[in-house]
């Protein structure tokens, strides 16, 4: 939770094992905060096991548990990309998006790394 005045908003993107990524819009008024559902982005074939929702040149990005990071428009909602490593046998686990470079963590141990 970000720390600062007492009204803040912002946005989080979680993902579910239903394969199914929701936005949130969240305000913080004083003591509680509020969640509004911004977007559903039901594509994802396995369990989302990570997203990072920082919004960089329109998009974010996820990762799953079928080894596949997606990349997702961050105003419509479509799906712009779909990026595979080579060796397939790995879920995502962790996923960071630096720049125009996203790097994955994967189940079996390993780091992958893509350009956009």
């Amino acid at each position: 939770m970000p720390s600062g005045p007492d009204d803040e908003a912002w946005s989080l993107a979680c993902g579910f094992k239903d394969g199914v990524i929701r936005r949130w819009h969240l305000k913080r008024h004083a003591a509680n905060t509020e969640a509004e559902p911004l977007a559903q982005f039901d594509s994802v074939s396995d369990w989302a096991t990570s997203v990072d929702g920082c919004d960089f040149a329109g998009v974010f990005v996820s990762g799953s548990w079928d080894c596949q990071v997606r990349i997702w428009d961050s105003t419509t909602g479509q799906l712009r990309r779909v990026l595979q490593r080579a060796d397939s046998s790995s879920a995502i686990m962790s996923l960071v998006k630096a720049g125009r470079t996203v790097v994955a963590g994967c189940y079996n141990g390993s780091l992958a790394v893509w350009s956009l």
